[in-house]
Order: structure tokens, then sequence, then C-alpha cells
């Protein structure tokens, strides 16, 4: 309809590009003119509102996903429920699809009101909502949804519902599939759906959402004085992995292999910025070291 509906989501990775403590690298592209090159690269995938994909786009996107890729989808008006029914979910191998759940269609109607929900059940042990549960800071659970997607159809064994809105119709779904992993949120990536995008926990959502995607969940994000672990994509034993620190310090780090995985191990490091880690299969990649974030728990 010619709205940027990934207008509040550009807006909060402009502002985490911004720190001086993150590494992100961003390329924003449409559903017609993203590459497969686009989605080899990427470490992090979001589908804010995407109507559909190509066949190709769509293949592409799979195979990054399950080789060890995040995948944020937000759902919203835009979107086109039969390619979300029969491409991004499986009806003949539902726990195979990008999609975990399927979309109900009623009175031609893909979408319920929302009257306006709010969030309930949330899991605030989880890596992406525990530093927004706090009570007098975050306004998180206070977010209301006037519209959400009608999701049915049985769970996977391995997926795990984040969040729920009032009605139990789940709000967040999270699905590990092959090394990666996928986040469904249940509403749009702007404000056609709800206020979430407005409120001052939206930023540190995505913050978190984009740490916990990164290597397919694992922490690519670590406090000063921290111990860093964490699995090496792609690794080759005959290659020699090294660290680069933000001061150009070349660290050497060591390499545990534990069930059939390369993790790579720093002892406790003592400078924040952006690290480097080279030499691990065809393509570099970094995390990021933050000073404590002492002054606000988000």
């Amino acid at each position: 309809d010619g709205r940027n509906v990934g207008l509040f989501l550009q807006a909060a990775m402009k502002a985490l590009t911004a720190s001086k403590n993150q590494a992100l690298d961003v390329a924003t592209r449409t559903s017609t003119t993203v590459t497969a090159s686009d989605l080899q690269k990427a470490d992090i995938v979001l589908l804010a509102g995407v109507p559909e994909l190509s066949d190709t786009a769509l293949e592409n996107l799979e195979t990054r996903v399950r080789s060890g890729a995040g995948l944020a989808l937000f759902l919203g008006p835009q979107i086109k429920p039969a390619f979300y029914n029969t491409k991004l979910y499986r009806s003949q191998q539902p726990a195979e699809g990008l999609l975990p759940l399927a979309l109900k269609i009623e009175a031609n109607e893909f979408a319920r009101d929302g009257m306006p929900g709010t969030l309930t059940n949330i899991r605030w042990m989880h890596p992406m909502q525990a530093s927004l549960q706090d009570p007098v800071l975050s306004d998180f659970p206070h977010s209301r949804f006037r519209r959400y997607g009608n999701l049915g159809g049985a769970l996977g064994k391995n997926d795990v519902v984040l969040a729920r809105f009032d009605d139990e119709t789940p709000a967040i779904v999270e699905r590990p599939i092959g090394a990666g992993r996928v986040l469904v949120f249940n509403t749009s990536a702007n404000d056609d759906w709800s206020d979430l995008p407005r409120q001052k926990s939206f930023l540190p959502l995505v913050d978190r959402m984009l740490s916990y995607l990164s290597a397919g969940g694992v922490q690519r994000s670590f406090i000063v004085g921290d111990a860093v672990t964490f699995p090496l994509p792609e690794y080759q034993a005959t290659s020699a992995a090294t660290v680069m620190s933000p001061s150009g310090v070349k660290l050497t780090p060591r390499l545990i292999v534990q069930r059939g995985r390369t993790l790579l191990h720093l002892d406790d490091v003592a400078e924040a910025g952006v690290f480097r880690v080279e030499g691990v299969g065809n393509k570099d990649f970094a995390f990021a070291v933050n000073t404590a974030r002492t002054d606000s728990p988000l």
C-alpha cells in the first residue's frame, strides 16, 4: 500500500548501529529486490510484513536459516495468507516449515481483533525477554494489540511460546530449525496492529532479539570481564582462528570440540568494543563486548 512497514524496525536498527559497541551491518531489501547473495551473507533476516517471496528467495532463506542464521518474522495487514499457509507453513510436514502455525481464514479474514489484547504468560527467563521485566522501567507487558494473526494448529515438540495474548493466541513463538532458529512476532513491525513499536521497550527488545538470533541463539554479545565462548560456524579443522581486538591486538583463542561442534573460547576479555573473528570457513564475523549496563535494567 506504499507505506514503509519496516519504518520502526529501521529506526531501531539505525539507533543500534550508531552505538560504538554494536557490530551491525544492515542491508534493506524489498521482497522483489532481495537476492540469493543477500540471503547467503546474512546472519539474521528480518521479514517485516512481507507479502510473499519468490520460490528462489524462499529456498535460499530456508537454506540459510537451516545452516545457522536467525529469522525474525513479523506479520501484518500486507501479508498474503495463501503464501504463508502453503510456503512458510507446511501442512504435510508442520515441523519443517519456517512458520510453526497456520493462519486460520475465517470470513475472508486471517486476523482477529484484540479489543485491545495484552500480553500474558510471558517467559521472563528467556534471554530475549529477561531484561524487559523491570516493573518500573519496562512498558513491554503494557503494550496493546488491536489485531493479530489468527494462528492455529499444533506446535512442534521443540517450539516454544514466549508470550500469549489474553485469549491464549500465541503472540511470540520460537522455532529451532536446523542450526538456526525462527522468532515469529504475531503483530506488525509498524503500528498498524499494535503500539509495541512506539513503546520505549521496543529498542531493547530489538537489541536482545538480534543478540539472541545471532549464531542460532548463541550469545554473541558479552560484558567486559566475561569469558567468551560460542560455536564456530563452518569451521575447518585445517584453518587457524584468530581474534582481532578493538585496539588491534591479535588474540589466539582456545578451540574446544564438543559433540561435533567447535567452540571458540577466550578467557575474561578486558576491552570493550567490536572483536572480529578471522580464519573461520569462508567468512569472518564479529562479536561485541560491552561495558556493564549498571545504569538501567533495560
